[in-house]
């Protein structure tokens, strides 16, 4: 089987990795089956975006391996490196991370600072020029700053430390194991300083193969890349090394450094470029010492759909030449009008048509499970009767640890996910899910309903179990999980075809 490779590089790329593996947890898939290795590139291991994307994708994968191939939700299967290479004996690529070495030393211990000669020290005391603020909030030179938080907004100090990236252990397993039918994907921002710097890094390496014995096939690899261009603002903070006026001057210099040894050089078989102009509510400016946790944004779930275009773009397009792409292609996204809180009525007709069901199926279940489950495990069909040969008792629901405890876990995410979208700006909220609004009317602005007499009514969990009972007598199943899920998955669609079809889509 295929697989996609994907870089995440900084926040931006955790946060990208994230909405994605949102989208799989719902079922949604390439039109040709992979498998997914998501690695994550960033130096601020405190990063909160960075952890609570390790932890989804640990959740993930425990209920996938529980599950088995299946179709539905969590289908998908999520790898790390250490799968992949088992053979291997390293304890490298056993998270979802490179591990990047001495992030506690400061910057100038990197460039051989103390060693150089003074003409040099002068020189490199114009490169990184500056100042910045260390974890203890107190300003002091850039040439000094411990990397444990990220590069602040430098990329030029970046480019430096990251080229470490090509000597890792998690780069070689990536290299090595890298097949001619595998796809590599590299996500970052434009404006900040990990993301900027790490990209053109990693693109480098990989279509020059260094260190991996398949550097021929590397240097033709299917390679894409989304780049974020500035789609948030930050609020101005006088001793803040990162600034909203240099978001733009950076990213300028980006888009011209990748003119001419990048896109211009045709390095990429297929780039993203998104952006956002309309937000307007700024974000904390928190250079690295809090952590930086932001809400989820709908410009991060349009990445995310940049990585399945991706996946599903054919092979005849992506094809490359002496590391150079023979027909690259540029991409970008739009909506119907210029929102500021966007629903599914608002994105194409492919769109809706590729992830709306899948999406909405998830959330239905959440949100069944929240409301509906404590009355109906203990009268319906599909948990009291030994349907398919595996029987859903109380027991599957409430014991600790268990798989049920992990998928709900999950699925509290997913919720977070969409009410951290929905509270932004530009907002991203198609659902209501609530618990004060019925799940008729879980899909914003419409009312799932059905004929009654002669008149239409709102449906209700009565509905909602009538299917999931059919779908627990007509589907096999191979384990008391595999029968939860697909008994889920296949009802909750079924309900999304009868009662929630999408209105006002040209």
């Amino acid at each position: 089987m295929s697989r996609l490779f994907i870089v995440g590089i900084g926040g931006t790329g955790s946060r990208v990795i994230k909405a994605f593996t949102m989208l799989l947890a719902a079922g949604v898939k390439a039109n040709s089956p992979y498998e997914v290795v998501p690695l994550i590139i960033d130096p601020h291991s405190e990063n909160k975006d960075l952890q609570r994307t390790e932890r989804l994708l640990e959740k993930y994968e425990k209920v996938r391996n529980t599950l088995g191939d299946h179709e539905g939700f969590f289908s998908t299967k999520i790898l790390r490196l250490s799968t992949i290479a088992e053979s291997v004996q390293t304890q490298a690529g056993t998270t979802y991370r490179f591990e990047l070495t001495d992030m506690e030393r400061p910057f100038k211990n990197y460039i051989g600072y103390s060693s150089l000669e003074y003409p040099d020290k002068l020189m490199a005391d114009f490169l990184f020029s500056g100042k910045s603020i260390n974890q203890r909030s107190q300003s002091i030179d850039l040439i000094d700053l411990n990397m444990n938080i990220g590069f602040v907004g430098n990329p030029h100090i970046g480019s430096v430390v990251l080229n470490q990236f090509k000597e890792s252990e998690e780069y070689k397993l990536l290299t090595n194991h890298f097949g001619e039918d595998d796809r590599l994907l590299i996500i970052s921002s434009i404006f900040g300083g990990t993301g900027a710097a790490g990209f053109p890094i990693v693109l480098k390496n990989i279509r020059e193969g260094n260190s991996a014995s398949n550097s021929a096939l590397l240097q033709n690899a299917k390679v894409g890349a989304i780049t974020l261009l500035p789609y948030f603002k930050v609020m101005e903070e006088e001793n803040s090394p990162i600034r909203q006026s240099d978001f733009i001057a950076k990213t300028k210099s980006a888009l011209m450094y990748y003119k001419h040894n990048i896109t211009g050089e045709k390095r990429l078989n297929a780039m993203y470029y998104l952006s956002d102009n309309k937000s307007t509510t700024p974000i904390a400016n928190d250079p690295g010492q809090q952590g930086q946790q932001n809400d989820a944004h709908f410009i991060e779930f349009v990445a995310a759909l940049g990585i399945l275009d991706f996946m599903n773009m054919d092979d005849s397009s992506l094809k490359t030449e002496h590391g150079r792409a023979i027909n690259p292609v540029y991409k970008h996204f739009g909506i119907k009008s210029d929102e500021r809180s966007v629903e599914f009525v608002h994105l194409d007709k492919d769109t809706v048509k590729e992830v709306y069901e899948p999406m909405l199926s998830l959330a239905l279940t959440e949100k069944y499970l929240k409301e509906e489950l404590h009355h109906a495990v203990d009268s319906q069909v599909w948990s009291t009767e030994d349907t398919g040969g595996h029987l859903l008792k109380r027991a599957f629901f409430e014991q600790k640890h268990s798989f049920f405890n992990e998928l709900a876990a999950f699925l509290e995410d997913y919720k977070q996910w969409f009410e951290e979208m929905a509270k932004n700006d530009r907002a991203f909220a198609p659902f209501l899910l609530d618990r004060q609004t019925a799940i008729a009317n879980a899909v914003k602005g419409q009312s799932a309903t059905k004929k009654k007499l002669f008149r239409h009514v709102e449906i209700g969990y009565d509905d909602f179990n009538d299917q999931l009972n059919a779908a627990s007598r007509n589907l096999p199943f191979h384990s008391a999980e595999h029968k939860f899920v697909k008994v889920f998955s296949e009802a909750m669609a079924d309900m999304v075809k009868k009662y929630y079809l999408l209105r006002q889509v040209n």
